[in-house]
């Protein structure tokens, strides 16, 4: 169906975190810090072929910003790495949706602890009039900080 032709995107969520001097994992932290920002860094929308995933260029984007614009606030280089890379698997999933007519989605691994992500398939959810399970499974995505804890539930 789709795969990831690079970072996966967990580990584009680190390596950010990385580069900006927050621990790792780095999804919770950049998660708390975008709740105190602004998407308002523009970042490049990927484009690849049927339903695969890439992250790496919005990955690069934001290490560069971070590098070469020392006045943007870190809060908003959170906020605006997560709604682009939220985008990236709305926009994949909606497809998929709309392409093999699923009527369930799951959300897994370590990036489905992430509250905007959740948020933006929770829409995704009454838009399309499907039910998946994130709401059914809360609980769980509280334990999926990384994606070892996570499989093991």
């Amino acid at each position: 169906m789709g795969r990831t032709k690079d970072d996966a995107i967990g580990e584009a969520f680190d390596k950010v975190a990385r580069i900006m001097n927050l621990p790792y994992p780095g999804g919770p932290k950049i998660d708390k810090l975008s709740k105190e920002g602004e998407a308002n860094i523009e970042l490049p929308k990927t484009h690849t072929d049927g339903l695969n995933f890439s992250f790496s260029g919005i990955k690069t984007a934001v290490i560069n910003t971070n590098h070469n614009k020392k006045d943007i606030k870190k809060e908003d280089i959170c906020a605006s790495f997560q709604t682009a890379v939220t985008n990236e698997l709305i926009e994949n999933t909606r497809k998929a949706i709309d392409q093999y007519g699923f009527k369930k989605v799951a959300l897994a691994g370590g990036v489905s602890a992430n509250s905007y992500i959740r948020a933006e398939f929770q829409k995704l959810r009454r838009r399309k009039k499907h039910r998946n399970l994130l709401s059914r499974y809360k609980t769980m995505y509280r334990q999926c900080g990384n994606d070892r804890k996570c499989s093991l539930l």
